[in-house]
């Protein structure tokens, strides 16, 4: 990747100016280096460079020791900023549920089922995060496709399960809890239950008044919300009498 190439995404990603994006670089040339040193490095004049550097330890791009500026390691720095962007989503969805509650509560609302698209990984996981902590009964939960890609979907799947008030029953595909015995003892940790059954083949969410179907969408995801109190208490009825063998 060249250097042009680097700060063009360095810009685009994370939102830095020319300035910030010129400064990251010259570190990235020098290894380490005093403010002067690293505006000689650069195009930033030297009366900006103190303030650029500031901005880029405050984002955790660089660090500082005795006045001396190095970069914080990349891999280090981009998850830790991936990873607050992802809770800044969540975050901001559940800011965004409770407000179109309190919209409703107030102003009062249309009946009927509301259904809504909701894309990207962190948008789902945020509506599910969302619902699942708001409602006091423990939620229904279908695990299939999420495996494929668990390593990674950890973090935010402990994230989801710890802000539920009753725990949760996850239904699994058969022979995958011996395979993943190290996960799901820390799940039931968490008050997770989980059960073994051939009905677990798509990934699914039924809490209080609200049903969440999750598709794969390559390397994102897609859901459909389904805001419906008797869906809910019917889809949530369904999977108990499945799972007790009446139906």
């Amino acid at each position: 990747m060249s250097e042009g190439e680097l700060e063009s995404k360095l810009r685009s990603l994370l939102g830095l100016n020319k300035y910030e994006a010129e400064t990251y670089s010259a570190l990235l040339r020098l290894g380490s280096g005093r403010p002067a040193d690293i505006a000689r490095e650069s195009s930033v004049p030297a009366q900006r460079v103190y303030d650029i550097l500031k901005s880029l330890e405050s984002m955790g791009l660089v660090t500082e020791a005795d006045g001396v500026y190095r970069l914080v390691d990349p891999r280090q720095a981009m998850s830790a900023i991936a990873q607050a962007e992802v809770l800044q989503s969540l975050e901001r969805a559940r800011a965004l549920s409770e407000l179109g509650d309190e919209i409703a509560k107030a102003f009062g609302s249309a009946q009927g089922p509301a259904v809504t698209l909701i894309k990207g990984l962190s948008n789902v996981l945020g509506a599910a995060v969302s619902y699942g902590s708001s409602c006091s009964s423990r939620p229904i939960f279908m695990a299939f496709k999420v495996f494929d890609r668990l390593p990674q979907l950890l973090p935010e799947l402990r994230r989801l399960v710890r802000s539920l008030p009753s725990g949760a029953l996850i239904i699994v595909p058969r022979g995958l809890l011996a395979k993943y015995k190290e996960s799901a003892e820390e799940f039931r940790g968490y008050g997770v239950e989980f059960v073994e059954s051939d009905l677990a083949l798509l990934d699914l969410m039924v809490s209080c008044n609200t049903v969440i179907v999750g598709l794969p969408r390559g390397d994102d995801a897609v859901a459909v919300v389904v805001n419906d109190k008797d869906f809910a208490e019917a889809m949530y009825n369904r999977l108990e009498a499945l799972l007790a063998g009446r139906a």
